[in-house]
């Protein structure tokens, strides 16, 4: 059954040959090809879940940072409203004027102690000067 181009032929050989194939794979499922077939699809799969790794870990990692930048926006915010109308320059300014009044009330208070000192001993030693005259009228009286 040979035609003049021979087109029949090689259809019949493509028939053969594809049934042959079918009964290989159903015949011998572990042949060679089958177990690189095998081989690659379990590759595909794990390309592909590294690949999917990959995109949730870029996910992760894009929400990570657009968390961090939301949060910061927000407390900036929070910051501007509450601290808009404050000027710190003056702040620091009344700051030092008070220190500095504390250290002049510092000095003030240490006069008035050496001012105190000073009058408690000489309290003391009037009194000391009393006892001994009355010390003094005591013997006197004592002598006559």
């Amino acid at each position: 059954m040979k035609n003049d181009d021979g087109n029949v032929d090689n259809v019949f050989e493509k028939i053969k040959k594809e049934r042959q194939e079918r009964v290989n794979k159903l015949m011998k499922p572990m042949s060679k090809r089958n177990l690189d077939e095998q081989r690659l699809k379990k590759v595909k799969t794990i390309r592909n879940e590294i690949r999917e790794d990959a995109k949730n870990f870029q996910r992760e990692r894009i929400n990570a940072t657009q968390f961090k930048s939301d949060y910061n926006n927000s407390y900036e915010k929070i910051y501007d409203e509450k601290f808009k109308d404050i000027d710190f320059d003056q702040l620091i300014e009344e700051q030092e004027m008070e220190y500095e009044s504390n250290e002049n009330n510092d000095e003030i208070l240490k006069r008035y102690e050496e001012e105190a000192e000073l009058r408690d001993f000489e309290e003391d030693e009037e009194l000391l000067d009393m006892i001994q005259g009355l010390e003094l009228q005591e013997n006197d009286k004592k002598c006559d």
